[in-house]
């Protein structure tokens, strides 16, 4: 007897082939009464097109069973039953009821009873096997198997009381489960982010229960499974946090099953990650704070390796761009001035602003020229030495810690400048 098609439960592979499953609950068999039950109770994950099959089952309990009879209707605008086998319930040699099977569209009858020399006893086991086809123009919903008139007898023929009856139900859904991005931690649609890693959240949501559900992220053509971070019947959340990526343009999208079978997709969205920085600033006198042109300013590594340089415009700013991030020294430097240099870290797509100013050689009272107040106080610190209360560190030009003939010389050199 052809069974249902069983439907193995997705798992998403990268070509997203996608094998549907058919979901059976199935009643257990024993009885504390007599009963009548559809075997498996619940027939899920049923799509248009589908078969599958249902047995009535029958439990006698302890009595001792002769004739069994009963009707099972059903919704005939989703589902077609196609054929009614009768099992071996009640052995051999045994009489069919006349007009049993399928009767007017929605309706099985069956009646079966033991004959002269099939001796009545207790029994539990398949009455008859009905197949159904579901419909085309089905649509998603469950659907009723419902038992009725059921009659059990005796060898008397009396009939047997207290029979419990469990009906059953065939689930159709042919609908996807809807996926929706959430916002944030989802970027939006065609941004810019400036952090090296992209947090994708989705909601999904279907016409019945997603307890199975799988939710794959399909990045650049690479799939990630994602997390189940939430889940509540019809409706579930999923996450994949993207790490390490580099600089460039991403477009991603999700997929997502349902108990049926049937695949979502959401839209595919692109990203774009820029996580390089920035630095620019204003270098300007230090006697007068207006900018200063033409001074190179160079990007040196903690190590000292020089990664870029530029020269101040007219107004003494500068700018380096798509600066790694990291830690780096600015580093200022012209003809005539005191080199200056300042510590920075630059993050993700951060800028950042560094300032400075530059004094001028020789300038030892900061007053924009080097003229007979400097070599006054140059005069003052000659001859002094760091420690010393009359050391001026502006006056000691070669940095050696001594205000000596070699500064005289130099100090010499930018006199009158």
């Amino acid at each position: 007897m052809k069974r249902a098609r069983e439907k193995t439960l997705i798992r998403i592979i990268i070509s997203l082939l996608v094998i549907a499953g058919l979901g059976i609950v199935s009643i257990g068999m024993a009885s504390a009464a007599p009963s009548v039950s559809i075997d498996p109770q619940s027939t899920t994950g049923l799509s248009p097109g589908d078969t599958f099959s249902i047995d009535v089952y029958v439990d006698s309990d302890t009595y001792n069973l002769k004739a069994c009879k009963v009707d099972l209707t059903y919704d005939a605008s989703a589902l077609t039953a196609t054929a009614v086998t009768p099992g071996t319930l009640l052995g051999s040699p045994a009489l069919t009821e006349p007009g049993s099977g399928i009767q007017e569209s929605g309706l099985i009858h069956y009646g079966i009873a033991r004959t002269s020399g099939n001796t009545p006893v207790p029994v539990a086991g398949v009455f008859i096997t009905v197949d159904f086809t579901v419909n085309s123009s089905a649509a998603d919903g469950v659907y009723m198997l419902d038992l009725s008139n059921e009659a059990l007898n005796k060898e008397t023929n009396a009939y047997i009381l207290g029979v419990v009856v469990n009906d059953g139900t065939a689930t159709v859904d042919a609908t996807p489960p809807e996926i929706q991005f959430v916002e944030p931690p989802t970027p939006k649609n065609n941004t810019e982010i400036n952090v090296n890693y992209v947090n994708v959240t989705v909601n999904v949501t279907d016409n019945f229960n997603l307890e199975d559900t799988i939710a794959v992220l399909w990045w650049d053509g690479g799939n990630e499974t994602m997390t189940n971070i939430e889940y509540a019947g019809t409706e579930a959340r999923f996450y994949f946090n993207k790490t390490g990526l580099t600089d460039g343009t991403y477009s991603y999208r999700v997929y997502a099953n349902d108990t049926a079978g049937n695949m979502g997709v959401s839209e595919t969205r692109v990203v774009t990650i820029s996580t390089k920085g920035a630095i620019s600033g204003t270098i300007s006198y230090a006697c007068n704070e207006t900018g200063i042109e033409g001074v190179t300013v160079a990007l040196i590594t903690q190590s000292g390796t020089e990664v870029d340089a530029t020269t101040t415009n007219a107004s003494g700013y500068y700018e380096f761009v798509d600066v790694t991030p990291g830690d780096y020294y600015v580093n200022a430097s012209k003809t005539l001035f005191w080199l200056n240099s300042t510590y920075v870290t630059v993050g993700m797509g951060e800028t950042v602003t560094v300032d400075m100013m530059l004094l001028l050689l020789g300038d030892l009272d900061n007053d924009c020229d080097v003229d007979w107040n400097d070599s006054l106080l140059f005069a003052d610190a000659y001859g002094s030495s760091v420690g010393d209360p009359s050391y001026n560190v502006l006056a000691d030009f070669d940095s050696d810690g001594d205000v000596d003939w070699d500064d005289y010389l130099a100090f010499a050199d930018v006199y009158g400048t």
